[in-house]
């Protein structure tokens, strides 16, 4: 038997009844070990470790070259050793590690980066010039609408930057976000672009974006929801 490159942990009877187990134990990322079978494992490979030795040692006492029998008792021990040394590496490595959750600082910068990233953006002087390419001043009709709460804008580098999704056809902006606006009333400008961005349960899973242009109706009723919670009953 070659001690020194055979895992006793792995070739242990009982190591099916850790590894096999596919549970979790109380959401901490480690298995849902049996600790009978543990016990019962640590105990049978310090069983066997004994019975080598005392076989070894028996060898020692009944040879007849003390510094061989000297040696041989030497390199079981060894490899008793790094059995040990392996087996519990083996049991260290079914478990998983707990790691730091993401910072407040982390999650911030990943949902600004999903808004960013999820929509397109524009200024108020390229959607004026959409709406009307010989306008004199682009930037008047998107000021208005602003001032009046028919859409909304984010501040990034120095000037106010518009989502794409609160516009209709004609770059106008689309009727019934107005009331959105009014609902979410006390939402910051990124906080708002948030909520467009996530997932929404009353919208079957989609964005609100993703639905505003052809059933703006839903985003309305998903924003009352919102706000109001669930009702129950």
């Amino acid at each position: 038997m070659n001690l020194t490159h055979r895992s006793f942990f792995k070739q242990h009877p009982l190591h099916g009844s850790l590894s096999g187990s596919s549970g979790r134990d109380g959401g901490t990322g480690s298995p849902a070990l049996d600790a009978a079978a543990i016990v019962a494992m640590v105990d049978s490979m310090r069983a066997a470790t004994s019975l080598i030795l005392e076989e070894a040692s028996h060898v020692v006492q009944t040879g007849n070259n003390a510094q061989d029998e000297s040696t041989l008792l030497g390199r079981v021990r060894l490899a008793i050793a790094k059995v040990e040394q392996q087996s519990l590496q083996d049991l260290a490595d079914t478990f998983e590690p707990r790691r730091p959750a993401a910072t407040r600082a982390v999650l911030e910068t990943r949902a600004f980066d999903a808004i960013m990233n999820g929509a397109e953006w524009f200024s108020a002087a390229e959607i004026g010039r959409k709406r009307d390419p010989e306008a004199a001043n682009p930037h008047a009709a998107v000021s208005r609408w602003l001032q009046n709460k028919q859409i909304f804008a984010i501040d990034h580098r120095g000037r106010k930057m518009y989502p794409g999704y609160v516009f209709g056809e004609s770059w106008r902006p689309i009727p019934e976000l107005k009331k959105v606006l009014g609902i979410l009333a006390d939402y910051s400008p990124f906080r708002l672009a948030s909520w467009f961005e996530s997932p929404n349960s009353a919208l079957g899973g989609k964005r609100p974006r993703e639905v505003l242009k052809r059933d703006p109706k839903a985003v309305i009723i998903a924003a009352e929801r919102h706000v109001t919670g669930p009702v129950h009953g």
